[in-house]
């Protein structure tokens, strides 16, 4: 397994494609930030992408975390561990002190303990207005 940050502009269709594939609404690409985590499995074949977020803060957003719909869960294994370790080994080296993210899914909370992450907010909603 492989990760790599990437740009946003190069792989946001197929990320749309991801999003759509697991009925996820569809983030516009203005909304993005310049650059998203990539991962790969052992047979080089995509299996997770996951936006970061740099703030002029010590704090570092993880966001949007979206796997391949296409690929069986075999063929994702161990991959979700290390699209969450990489990040935070990148974030440190960017001189963040502290990481966040959000996930209703079950496997990415578990996930996100098992390697460090503390519970912040339950039950919380998020909520964005359009201003033009």
């Amino acid at each position: 397994m492989t990760v790599q940050v990437g740009n946003t502009k190069d792989y946001y269709d197929l990320v749309t494609q991801w999003w759509i594939g697991h009925k996820f609404p569809v983030v516009p690409s203005d909304m993005l930030p310049k650059h998203l985590f990539v991962v790969h499995n052992d047979s080089g074949e995509l299996t997770h992408f996951m936006f970061i977020y740099h703030t002029n803060s010590n704090l570092c957003w993880l966001a949007f975390p979206v796997s391949n719909p296409n690929l069986s869960k075999e063929d994702r294994k161990g991959c979700l561990g290390g699209m969450m370790k990489a990040p935070v080994e990148y974030c440190k080296q960017m001189g963040f002190k502290y990481v966040f993210t959000t996930s209703p899914v079950e496997a990415i909370q578990s996930k996100l303990t098992s390697v460090g992450f503390q519970l912040g907010d339950e039950g919380v909603n998020h909520y964005i207005k359009i201003i033009k």
